[in-house]
Formats: structure tokens, sequence, C-alpha cells
């Protein structure tokens, strides 16, 4: 199913239990009671009925709210899962390249604010497009990005060195989103060290 049509899906689906579970309920009553009793409750509720609908109208708008609540938390993934993703592949290798260079080294640390952000003639506004650890929201359907891995191998100074004889490597590819569906747009191959001074 579209993702996209999850939400309504769900939310009718909620309508239509709310709906059957006040029928039973009221039916259930209702076949406990004899004729006298049936006749006091349908003249006590007669004045009433529209504050009962309302009721019912209440829970479904509250049960709405947590569920589009819960949609937006478990279903559209906030865009910083991607960043954090990120960040982990990078902490996860850190072992690795400690033990390469003898000390310890925090990938993650070495790595831009960001590994994704906006492209096109919005580039130039990258700060205001860039996916971080405090994006919250999900991402558009259809949008262009661009992936923008980097790692540098000094600190903060050109002196710094952290990781001898790496000063620093990116990959940078453009990315489209369709919906659920990812497309890397960049004809480049990855390694483009043969095609310099060409």
């Amino acid at each position: 199913m579209n993702p996209a049509h999850r939400l309504p899906v769900l939310l009718g689906a909620l309508a239509l239990s709310l709906a059957l579970l006040a029928g039973a309920s009221v039916t259930l009553v209702w076949a406990t009671l004899d004729a006298t009793e049936r006749d006091a409750v349908a003249a006590v509720l007669a004045s009433r009925a529209m504050l009962v609908v309302m009721l019912w109208l209440a829970v479904f708008a509250l049960a709405s709210w947590g569920l589009s609540r819960l949609f937006g938390h478990y279903v559209e993934a906030p865009a910083r899962l991607q960043e954090q993703a990120l960040v982990d592949y990078f902490s996860a290798h850190s072992g690795e390249v400690s033990a390469r260079v003898g000390k310890k080294i925090d990938l993650a640390s070495l790595k831009p604010y960001t590994g994704t952000h906006n492209s096109g003639y919005t580039e130039c506004q990258e700060f205001f497009g860039a996916i971080t650890l405090d994006s919250h929201e999900p991402l558009g359907r259809q949008i262009v990005t661009m992936l923008d891995v980097a790692l540098r191998g000094i600190g903060n100074y050109w002196n710094d060195v952290v990781i001898p004889g790496f000063d620093f490597c990116v990959v940078e590819n453009t990315l489209g989103k369709y919906g659920t569906r990812v497309e890397r747009l960049t004809r480049l191959p990855i390694d483009v060290q043969d095609l310099v001074m060409r």
C-alpha cells in the first residue's frame, strides 16, 4: 500500500471500529431491558441524543490524534534517522580505524555537521536544508537532495593531525526521492581520481 494512503485507511478503520463498538454496546444494553425500561431509556435519551453523538465524536477525534502521532513517529520516519544512520556507521568503524592508526579515533566527530543537504539552486542555502540530528519531521514526498558523506583526518586546525596521511575525503551524489523510492541521479563513478587532469 502507498504510504501516503495508510493514515486515511487507518483513520477509516478506527471510525468503523468505534461505530461497531458503539452499536454493539447499545445493542447489548438494549437486549437486557424489558419493554417498560426501553420506553423509559428512549424517553430519557431522546433529548440527549446529540450529547451522545458529540461524546463519540470527541472520542474519535482524540483517538485520531493519538493514531496520527503514532503514525508520524513509527511509520513516517523523521529525517534525522538518515543522519543517525551515518553517525552510527562511522561509530561502528571507529575501532577498525583506531587499530590501524594505533590510537583511539572517534570517526563520528570527524564528519561534517550533515551528510545530506538540499540540492539545485537552493544548495547555496545549504544550512537551511540540511538533515541533522535535530530534523524531527519526515522528508517531503518528491525532493532532490545531495548525499554528502565526508570525513576529515584533521581536527579544528591544519596542524591538528588526527589520522596521519589522511586529509579529507568526500563522496557527494545527487539523490531523487519519489515517495518511498530513492534513486541516485549522479552518473559519475564514486571514485573519480582517474578522471583528474584528463
